[in-house]
């Protein structure tokens, strides 16, 4: 069993991690699309059986304004559009 684990550090108002994982066998039935979201201060695994993960975006910042809105301030829920570049590269290269 291949295992990723991604544990998210404390930025402020940053506090969206969203990946999408793929098996070796990318629009299989029987190996389909994962995603896992991660909230700030939160980690999350990622794991398959057989073959291997591909990450196929990656993003730590925010694109939505309810996932892991919990305890946050008003003002950083309210932009949408912001992401960190190199999200998809770090991730990949993990």
């Amino acid at each position: 069993m291949y295992q990723y684990t991604i544990l998210m550090e404390k930025r402020s108002g940053i506090t969206l991690l969203l990946l999408l994982c793929q098996h070796a066998c990318f629009l299989s039935a029987s190996n389909p699309i994962k995603q896992t979201v991660a909230c700030e201060g939160q980690s999350a695994s990622l794991s398959c059986d057989t073959g291997f993960i591909h990450v196929s975006d990656a993003n730590y910042g925010r694109n939505d304004g309810s996932l892991c809105s919990a305890g946050q301030r008003r003002e950083w829920l309210t932009n949408v559009h912001c992401f960190q570049k190199t999200s998809l590269q770090t991730m990949t290269t993990r």
